[in-house]
């Protein structure tokens, strides 16, 4: 569920019978979301994780990009021009750090 919306045939679903790996790709720019999963294994056990993030990271060229009220990190740091990215390491990127709003 994606925003109250069952988004279960537009997933990814790939990997061997016991280590899935789902990916989904409706995801919009500068949009909030909340997203359940929900699985069932063949002994009909279920688990939930619920999450909310939101993919608001909107910077213009040469602009001062503070996400949203100055999120910090690491001894108080923030990145002046932050990058979209997806994995930890990539310059000037926030994936994998833990901060709080300042």
């Amino acid at each position: 569920m994606v925003n109250g919306v069952n988004v279960s045939p537009s997933l990814a679903i790939s990997g061997t019978a016991s280590n899935k790996t789902v990916s989904y790709h409706g995801l919009q720019s500068n949009t909030v979301y909340a997203a359940s999963i929900t699985v069932t294994d063949a002994f009909n056990l279920t688990a939930t994780a619920n999450t909310y993030f939101e993919t608001t990271w909107s910077c213009a060229t040469g602009a001062v990009c503070l996400g949203g009220g100055g999120l910090r990190f690491l001894r108080r740091m923030y990145y002046k021009q932050p990058t979209l990215c997806n994995s930890i390491g990539t310059p000037n990127c926030y994936f994998g750090t833990v901060g709080w709003r300042a």
